[in-house]
């Protein structure tokens, strides 16, 4: 079975993503999760647990919602 990109885009909300991440990590399709850091404050921003399998993309500014998550589709292609 092919691998399925999931993007999540993060803006000053850590604790969501992680929250999706287990979700995702239940999933029976292989997933390829990519994390969009999407410019988040400093102490807001999402860092990846030890044994979080993430492809992570740091955009230094936020892009708002659409291009952030184009840039995660793109990157998933």
């Amino acid at each position: 079975m092919e691998k399925v990109a999931a993007v999540l885009l993060n803006y000053n909300m850590p604790e969501i993503i992680e929250h999706n991440i287990d979700v995702l990590k239940t999933s029976e399709v292989p997933l390829d999760i990519i994390v969009v850091e999407n410019g988040s404050d400093d102490e807001f921003m999402f860092t990846p647990r030890d044994d979080d399998d993430v492809h992570m993309i740091y955009l230094d500014y936020n892009l708002r919602a659409t291009h952030g998550y184009r840039v995660g589709i793109v990157t998933g292609k």
